[in-house]
């Protein structure tokens, strides 16, 4: 028992040195500008932390008690509560390259005329703070949103000043569900819809339903099936005057099926399309989200014209789908990213990737080159190998191409995967890592001057499935 305690304070006293070796970044951020130090925890600290997180509890990693009856994730789900204390924060690398990657889709969308918003919707312990264990009074050090808020203010939208409010009235969390309440959702939804009119005038009025009443039932015990807690838990669920409205959601083939009014949506049926007559507007929204997603639905079907709900799986990030993708085939006027606090344990990647983009943009009017499939004849980049990629993919770049390149390739893949493209200038070989999403994937990369015989090289890594290169272009950057 004493080498199994020893062994798990190294892993809690470890927390910040495990995280930021697992997850730093090579490549430089856009900013320039250093976050500041994050305080690290006493030793005093560590070892209270163990003894109630580990030593004492009934579940540890899977459930902590707070007061008053609160229960509260552990560990095992995304380092939940040591994000609630700020035991897990991110490095200077990782606040860094988080905010870096954001504005740089920011940037990549308002190119195209497209709004993005990066929405949190806060942790229980974020606005219930003090329904954490009497344990960690004095503990609770600054969190992940914070300091992406400190080190760029425009990073995130930040909903929880509303949702803290409104807990005046009535729970937007419950004592026994990691996730807001109904009423929570719509006081959330309230709260992103006043900022939108602020950060995007254009979209004009985007309707929010008028509260008459709220009740609350026994509902939604996340913990029964963990811990084998009986409840009860207060579920607040929020009535309207006049009631919600019906909408529809729209199959890949375009029969549109009607939805009764209020029908929440799960994050397990995405990716959904929906559509709603009554919406008063006519725009189209894409949405990155997970479970969370569920209380909102039912004002974000109605409050759009049309939707299309994707799961981002941010905490699965192989998994996660490619934006530019999505982009180019529903084309939206808003991209909404919606995601719940824990998940900021996996900072977001592709940071390469959208750097690439706003080179491939940047490049709009120098020379270019391309090669698709279906006209390989014509093309004016050559291709030599598997297209599936079992093999090595030769890509041989026309010599007009001779500077700093972006390039744009288009894939399909059954699964996740990784791809890499490599190629030698006169300072070495040089590579790049391509992650792939299931499906169809649109990625960005930047290849330097000087390529020895212009050829570029793409490879399916190790353990990948099939994947398909459909057509490729690059643009010389100036």
């Amino acid at each position: 028992m004493v080498a199994l305690a020893a062994s798990l304070a190294m892993l809690t006293w470890g927390f910040p040195a495990i995280y930021a070796h697992r997850y730093e970044h090579r490549v430089s951020p856009v900013t320039a500008t250093q976050p500041g130090a994050h305080p690290k925890p006493s030793a005093a600290q560590d070892r209270l932390y163990l003894q109630e997180t580990v030593q004492k509890a009934l579940n540890p990693g899977v459930a902590v008690q707070g007061r008053d009856g609160y229960l509260f994730f552990g560990d095992n789900f995304l380092s939940n509560f040591a994000q609630a204390l700020g035991r897990r924060y991110y490095s200077a690398q990782e606040v860094a390259t988080t905010t870096a990657t954001i504005e740089s889709e920011r940037s990549w969308l308002k190119a195209r005329k497209i709004p993005f918003e990066f929405i949190v919707a806060p942790a229980k312990w974020s606005i219930y703070p003090d329904k954490l264990p009497a344990w960690s009074d004095g503990q609770s050090l600054q969190h992940i949103v914070d300091q992406l808020l400190a080190y760029d203010p425009r990073s995130v939208m930040d909903v929880r000043p509303d949702l803290a409010a409104a807990r005046a009235y009535h729970q937007t969390y419950s004592k026994k569900n990691s996730h807001w309440t109904p009423y929570g959702g719509y006081i959330a939804f309230k709260s992103i819809v006043r900022q939108l009119k602020d950060s995007v005038p254009q979209l004009g009025t985007i309707h929010v339903p008028t509260l008459s009443s709220v009740t609350t039932v026994n509902e939604e015990n996340e913990f029964t099936a963990l811990t084998k807690d009986p409840g009860p838990n207060d579920w607040t669920v929020p009535h309207f005057s006049p009631g919600l409205p019906s909408y529809d959601i729209v199959l890949a083939n375009g029969t549109r099926v009607p939805q009764a009014p209020g029908t929440s949506l799960d994050i397990t049926q995405a990716p959904l399309q929906t559509a709603s007559a009554i919406a008063g507007n006519t725009h189209r929204v894409l949405i990155l989200a997970d479970s969370t997603v569920t209380s909102l639905s039912p004002y974000l079907v109605t409050g759009f014209g049309s939707t299309m709900i994707v799961r981002h799986f941010m905490d699965q990030p192989d998994l996660a789908p490619s934006i530019p993708a999505l982009v180019e085939s529903y084309h939206p006027d808003i991209v909404l990213t919606i995601t719940t606090e824990r998940n900021l344990d996996v900072p977001i990647r592709d940071l390469q990737m959208w750097q690439g983009a706003l080179d491939y943009d940047k490049a709009a009017k120098g020379p270019a080159a391309s090669w698709t499939a279906s006209g390989a004849a014509t093309s004016t980049i050559s291709v030599a190998g598997s297209t599936k990629l079992s093999g090595p993919l030769t890509v041989t770049l026309p010599k007009s191409l001779a500077t700093s390149t972006a390039i744009r390739i288009h894939l399909n893949s059954i699964a996740p995967a990784m791809v890499n493209l490599s190629g030698t200038t006169k300072t070495g070989q040089f590579s790049i890592s391509l992650r792939i999403g299931p499906g169809s994937t649109t990625t960005f990369a930047t290849v330097p001057a000087g390529i020895t015989n212009q050829r570029l090289t793409l490879v399916r890594s190790a353990g990948s499935k099939a994947v398909t290169v459909t057509d490729l272009s690059a643009r010389g950057l100036p």
